[in-house]
């Protein structure tokens, strides 16, 4: 009788912008068809990255006293037009921030205490105490690309996220 071995796949997080920061927009900036490829722009608070096979686990960052909200947005290229299409995933909000500082690529950073859905399909993974950081989870399965749009209602704010599959 043949043996059969289980083995758990390790997936890798990765920090979404590896250079710098976004600062986060004070408005929802526009997402429409594009013949151009989306690509992460840090001034105006996106962060484009290739798509994972399922699900996506997003770990969000962000400067101390500020609560961004993230668009999470799904592209696809249509191969007869050439157009860069854009999918709604899912919009989450940073309600609270833990108070813990972490330096990342040089700043502090401050991750989600508690986190609010406002649209879309997201699992929120929110401690019932501020002794873990909070995450949330979007199915990322048909897209080549997915981009995280940050946004505030005022002033500068970096943010950031550790994304991951599932």
């Amino acid at each position: 009788m043949p043996h059969v071995m289980l083995n758990t796949i390790v997936r890798n997080t990765y920090l979404g912008s590896k250079v710098a920061h976004v600062t986060c927009s004070t408005s929802a900036t526009a997402k429409t068809a594009t013949a151009t490829r989306p690509a992460t722009d840090t001034t105006v608070g996106s962060v484009v990255f290739g798509s994972v096979t399922n699900y996506m686990k997003i770990h969000p960052w962000a400067a101390s006293g500020s609560t961004p909200t993230i668009r999470v947005i799904g592209w696809s290229l249509c191969n007869d037009t050439r157009l860069w299409i854009p999918h709604s995933i899912a919009e989450v909000q940073m309600a609270s921030l833990t108070g813990t500082n972490v330096s990342i690529l040089g700043s502090n950073q401050q991750a989600a205490a508690t986190l609010t859905k406002s649209a879309g399909d997201a699992k929120l993974f929110a401690p019932s105490t501020t002794a873990t950081d909070a995450y949330f989870v979007v199915d990322a399965q048909g897209f080549e690309l997915i981009e995280l749009h940050f946004r505030v209602t005022s002033g500068t704010v970096l943010a950031n996220a550790h994304v991951g599959e599932m």
